[in-house]
């Protein structure tokens, strides 16, 4: 029979996390990871704090390794610029307290830099309050916090000077709404049963004849979001709700007449922050 690592260590090491991983990889050694284990129980601090800390790692020689580990991109968000579409669905509490950031769109899934990018947990939240996938992109911590306070402020500011109206002839609309009356969202979670909330549009996605065959899997295989499935041979709309309206299945010739994408004016999707 098996018999798991933090069995054999003792019940007070953590699976799952961080230091494990580092400690698999031959990067931590035994004494170390318990050592840091109770330093992160003592000061409340995130693993790779932790780690920085106890100069078993230094900040950027952390993120170097755990990037080729992962084999995940490296970055340094300081240099890259913030996108107010993207801020806005992850709140700067969170962001800070979590070490994370999110930097970009690529292929309808949402890159985050993050300091801890063994965080499965955080990946599950951030995934729910954006409603996109997540990949992470590994960062130092510090980098991360000041690029959280620079690109927040000036994302405020720019909200604060400018106001748009949506264009709503636009192919989809999605909104996203924070009530802040006196104080932040979690403080008056408690009177309200949704709290901070979002909600977004309902996509709907018409087929308006059957796809079979090559034709099917091509079309399945075109979207990045896992929306279509083949199923009794032809294809059917799966998960209408995964839709980020990227156009890519309608970029095929074969397509653009087949499948129809809107948004039901009249139906919406709210979701509730994870705080």
């Amino acid at each position: 029979m098996a018999i798991s690592l933090t069995t054999k260590v003792g019940a007070s090491l953590r699976s799952g996390t961080l230091l494990e991983f580092l400690h698999q990889k031959g990067l931590l050694s035994l004494r170390q990871w318990q050592n840091t284990e109770k330093q992160c129980s003592r000061s409340r601090l995130p693993f790779d704090q932790a780690l920085v800390k106890m100069r078993i790692f230094s900040e950027s020689s952390l993120a170097r390794t755990l990037g080729r580990a992962l084999e995940l991109p490296t970055c340094n968000p300081l240099r890259l610029r913030g996108d107010s579409r993207h801020l806005r669905t992850v709140p700067q509490s969170f962001a800070s307290k979590q070490g994370c950031l999110p930097i970009g769109l690529r292929q309808g899934r949402l890159l985050v830099a993050a300091a801890d990018p063994c965080d499965a947990e955080l990946q599950d939240d951030l995934s729910a309050m954006t409603g996109l996938p997540v990949d992470f992109a590994v960062a130092t911590r510090s980098s991360i916090l000041r690029a959280i306070k620079q690109w927040y402020d000036d994302s405020t500011a720019s909200a604060a000077g400018e106001i748009k109206t949506p264009d709503t002839s636009a192919a989809g609309l999605s909104i996203s709404v924070i009530s802040n009356k006196g104080g932040v969202g979690k403080t008056h979670a408690k009177w309200s049963p949704v709290g901070t909330a979002f909600y977004k549009l309902i996509t709907d996605i018409i087929l308006s004849k059957q796809i079979s065959g090559k034709d099917a899997e091509e079309l399945v295989k075109t979207c990045p979001m896992k929306v279509f499935e083949i199923e009794n041979l032809s294809v059917i709309v799966k998960n209408p709700r995964k839709c980020t309206l990227c156009r890519e299945c309608l970029r095929n010739e074969k397509f653009k007449d087949v499948v129809s994408l809107k948004k039901i004016r009249n139906k919406f999707l709210c979701k509730r922050n994870p705080f």
